[in-house]
This record gives C-alpha cells, sequence and structure tokens, in this order.
C-alpha cells in the first residue's frame, strides 16, 4: 500500500510540474562565445491591471545545448523569475562554467543547476 502511494503522489508532482511550467514569449535567444549553448530568454504577461509606464514584465530562461537539449529551465519549486529589464547576459563570468542571465542570477552550465537570487 505504501508504494502506491509514494507511485501516486509522485505522478501527481510530475504532473503538476508539467502543467504549472511557465509559458511565456521568446523574447531572445543568446548563444554563448563558443557556439555550444544557446540561452533563451522568455517574457510573461504583466501580471497587474495597474501598470505604469516604468513596468517592466517578469522573464525567465532555458539553457539548451547547440543540438536544441534542454539543459536547464524553471520548474515548480525554483521558478527562477526575474524583471526582464534585469537581463545581463555574461558567459563564462570569472572563467567559470555559469552563465549568468542577471548580475547575480546564473546557471551552472556543468550541472545545469540554476541559482536565482
Amino acid at each position: 500500500m505504501n508504494k502506491f502511494k509514494i507511485a501516486f503522489l509522485i505522478i501527481i508532482f510530475s504532473l503538476l510540474n508539467s502543467c504549472f511550467t511557465p509559458n511565456g514569449k521568446l523574447r531572445t535567444k543568446r548563444t554563448s562565445p563558443d557556439g555550444k549553448y544557446i540561452l533563451e530568454v522568455y517574457q510573461l504577461k504583466l501580471s497587474s491591471g495597474f501598470r505604469t509606464h516604468g513596468d517592466s514584465p517578469n522573464a525567465y530562461v532555458i539553457l539548451k545545448n547547440k543540438e536544441g537539449k534542454i539543459i536547464s529551465e524553471p520548474s515548480l519549486l525554483n521558478k527562477c523569475h526575474f524583471i526582464l529589464n534585469d537581463l545581463s547576459v555574461e558567459w563564462y563570468k570569472h572563467k567559470e562554467n555559469k552563465v549568468y542571465y542577471t548580475n547575480i542570477s546564473y546557471i551552472n552550465i556543468g550541472t545545469g543547476k540554476m541559482i536565482c537570487l
């Protein structure tokens, strides 16, 4: 019975994770200097009806290799949304195997781990 509950919870979590992965509009693509990776930037719609002139929509990134295989993307637990105006892509900063998409948020290219602060 416990195995059934665990399997059921895993299936539910997987379905929720796939359903709540953000769907944005592709805004831009940035290719790494060595041509091995592509960082895709997706724009989300502004959620508030009260917008001001300076509002910038939220965004998120997906890192792919040159064949199109996803290396890193947001998940239900780690959405890593940022303000689109904060986009600042820098590949291999400080000679690390990372791509920064804001001044402090990055993706470790080797592990695919997304760190957002």
